[in-house]
């Protein structure tokens, strides 16, 4: 599937899954407006933030905030919990890559 038809699919800040692998989860957001979640979200591995359109302000626990616009990464490293905030006046849209946790 195309994440772009899998975001215009789903409007909403949530984490819409586009392939998943042996070894990873590859997904989807549209960013818009502040984390819409109760309090932080946390990895014990390390995720990959692609930043598709627009811009996102990554808030870290630890009360790092980082910019990151369209055509930039972030590494956010594993058990560092994240919130990403949409930053500019549109929407962001974001690909995400993790581990796949195995049994």
């Amino acid at each position: 599937m195309n994440f772009y038809e899998i975001l215009s699919q789903h409007p909403q800040t949530a984490f819409n899954t586009v392939q998943e692998l042996d070894s990873m989860h590859i997904g989807a957001s549209n960013i818009s407006g502040p984390w819409p979640f109760e309090g932080f979200s946390k990895h014990s591995d390390p995720e990959i933030v692609i930043v598709l359109d627009g811009s996102v302000d990554i808030e870290y626990e630890d009360g790092e905030i980082v910019n990151r616009s369209a055509g930039e990464v972030e590494e956010m490293t594993g058990n560092r919990g994240h919130k990403v905030h949409q930053s500019g006046s549109d929407s962001a849209q974001v690909l995400l890559i993790f581990p796949r946790n195995k049994p």
